[in-house]
């Protein structure tokens, strides 16, 4: 039931508690670590397989850090997401010394400690909160209703219970009860806990007409559904702006500075955003236009006409969309390989008509592509929108993408050194074009190696911008409440607080690079001196131990006319730099094209990368070392 005014932009907090027994120092391993924790929290959160209880540890002592995280049982995973996000950001700066801390939000807690707190029942601290109105009649019936409540979590695999009783002749209405216990501990210690609380209590509170009572392992709620309880508000600084003014300005900005480059953009470009995206001045306009949810087609202008393909066109070229001509699924639904009649190979994208996610995925790549014409960039063909099918129809890569090639023993072979080192200059000068020399400055916000397309002749080609922002040409960074991306690829900054820039996409360079270099998953494991490390951990071994040359294991790679040891240090080097922890310390992308164009004298050594997304399984020696591959689907 809803207890406080909360909603999923603006979680309200409850309250928060900083322990002074353990501090750490900044620029520690023990922060490094507690962001580590952080991260994956938020990432789990995200994840399709979301629960609504996680736990996360990063380190090892005496640097270890252990967190978890509770979500209401009634509350919608993108609410209990957005919580996450906000309780994240919060817990590290009101906290920002203290080795242990817990947060609790109308629809969240979070909790972390360098102690054993996963699995362990606990009942201190504790946060209670009472109304000021009394009334006697509804003790004995929250009593009973608390009692019943306790008795049926018992019985609940998601400890978890809700309910209501009548509440008779008041005029309060019904009584609302909520118990919840973090998952972890066993239904006796679930109860034990909650009793322990209830108990507090009735010692002090019995007769209000609401109250609710929070601890690190359980929490209850309750109140007259004729009331509105609000919680007691937890002081700020005045002087700091509030999370929603930030966001208000951040997107006031954002907006205008689109408009400023929208309206500087040649004539004959704007003629054809108004074409292919005008909104009818009138009801009386004679051209069809097509209404993509908002997004306004004029299908019959002179400039978009020539795009348009009719649905007729696009069924028979995938033979009435069958499956055996189906190359792969996105976001937004299906993608077909069509053969057009001038007998031009194309691939198809359909939007599901069931994905709301892909809809907004689907209008955010029209309107980008539409724009975007560069070498290394996959390029629209035309567009289908008839009755309720929308589909693009793009450029055909008939070497599909990059990952085909890294991750396949025998594939991988055809991926020469000479090839390799191609295909990295061809993704820096996409992005480059994406970040520099486009007329707006677009995040791609998803690189990842199933994100560069390859042609004929093995030429990259960046793909898939249902998730970019564009960005003003001055704009240094935007926040977001959102995170979407893939895990392995995504930069702490942007992972754990939300903040997008162009040092998010140099940073998922950098992994890119690492992968095209070894030719490993980002998010497996690797064997190395009789322990597992993430990729990034790997790499930095490797350059610790030689320059990174043992990072190439195969030994025809190494004996391939080819093969140039000192390109292999060049770009272990430059992918180190674009790992960096702080974003302001990862070159920029003209700055990286310079480097792949210089001899090693000149680059500057990288540090040891603090941010590292590993351990996201409990893994033993006897699991398959891989960490789950989940594509994050909430999109802003």
């Amino acid at each position: 039931f809803s207890f406080l005014a909360g909603n999923a932009k603006n979680p309200i907090l409850v309250n928060e508690n900083c322990s002074n027994a353990r501090n750490f120092t900044k620029d520690s391993k023990y922060e490094f670590n507690l962001n580590d924790m952080l991260t994956k929290l938020s990432v789990s959160s995200n994840s399709s397989t979301a629960s609504g209880f996680y736990t996360a540890t990063s380190g090892v002592d005496p640097n270890i850090v252990e967190g978890m995280l509770l979500c209401i049982g009634d509350v919608s995973v993108e609410d209990c997401r957005d919580c996450v996000i906000t309780a994240s950001k919060a817990i590290i700066k009101t906290c920002s010394v203290q080795k242990t801390a817990i947060t609790w939000y109308d629809n969240c807690m979070l909790r972390y400690s360098d102690v054993k707190i996963i699995g362990k029942m606990e009942t201190v601290p504790a946060y209670m909160s009472a109304g000021t109105i009394t009334d006697h009649d509804l003790y004995v019936k929250s009593i009973n209703l608390m009692k019943k409540l306790i008795d049926k979590v018992n019985q609940s695999a998601q400890l978890y219970a809700d309910g209501e009783v009548d509440g008779g002749d008041t005029k309060l209405g019904k009584i609302h009860g909520m118990v919840q216990c973090i998952k972890g501990i066993n239904a006796t210690d679930c109860v034990t806990c909650l009793n322990t609380l209830v108990g507090k209590v009735y010692k002090e509170n019995k007769d209000k007409v609401w109250w609710l009572m929070y601890g690190p392992s359980c929490m209850l709620r309750y109140k007259a559904s004729g009331v509105t309880p609000a919680p007691t508000p937890v002081p700020h600084n005045p002087k700091k702006l509030d999370v929603k003014t930030i966001f208000g300005v951040v997107a006031a900005a954002t907006a205008v500075a689109f408009l400023v480059i929208f309206c500087c953009a040649s004539s004959s470009a704007r003629r054809i955003l108004r074409n292919v995206f005008a909104f009818p001045k009138n009801k009386k306009r004679k051209n069809k236009v097509l209404d993509l949810d908002g997004v306004m087609i004029n299908a019959e202008s002179d400039e978009s006409q020539h795009m348009r393909m009719s649905l007729d066109t696009i069924v028979d070229a995938t033979n009435g969309f069958s499956d055996d001509n189906k190359l792969g699924e996105g976001g937004f639904g299906p993608v077909y390989k069509g053969k057009l009649p001038n007998g031009e190979d194309v691939a198809i994208k359909r939007l599901s008509k069931k994905s709301s996610q892909g809809l907004t995925e689907f209008k955010n790549e029209v309107s980008l592509i539409i724009k975007l014409q560069h070498r290394n960039l996959v390029r629209l063909l035309g567009y289908c929108f008839e009755e309720d099918e929308k589909i693009l129809i793009y450029e055909y890569m008939s070497n599909k993408s990059l990952d085909v090639f890294l991750y396949d023993p025998l594939k991988s072979k055809e991926l020469d050194w000479e090839k390799r080192m191609n295909i990295i200059y061809g993704m820096t000068r996409g992005l480059q074009y994406l970040h520099k020399d486009s007329r707006l400055k677009i995040i791609h916000r998803d690189l990842k190696p199933g994100n560069i397309l390859l042609d004929c002749e093995m030429n990259p080609k960046i793909s898939d911008f249902g998730t970019a922002r564009i960005f003003g040409r001055q704009q240094k960074e935007e926040n977001t409440d959102k995170i979407v991306g893939t895990i392995g690829y995504m930069s702490p900054e942007y992972a754990l607080g939300g903040k997008i820039s162009e040092k998010s996409d140099i940073y998922s360079f950098g992994v890119l690079l690492l992968e095209i270099i070894s030719g490993k998953k980002a998010n497996r494991l690797v064997s190395h001196n009789n322990q597992y490390l993430s990729l990034i951990d790997y790499a930095w071994e490797s350059w610790c131990e030689t320059k990174g040359l043992n990072m190439i294991s195969d030994e025809e790679a190494m004996l391939d006319s080819s093969f140039s040891p000192a390109e292999v240090v060049k770009c272990v080097n430059i992918a180190l730099l674009c790992l960096q922890y702080q974003p302001k310390e990862r070159p920029t992308i003209s700055q990286i094209a310079d480097m792949l164009r210089s001899n090693n004298d000149g680059l500057s050594h990288p540090k040891k990368p603090s941010f590292v997304l590993q351990n996201m399984l409990n893994l033993d020696q006897h699991s398959e070392y891989e960490i789950s591959q989940t594509t994050i689907e909430a999109r802003t």
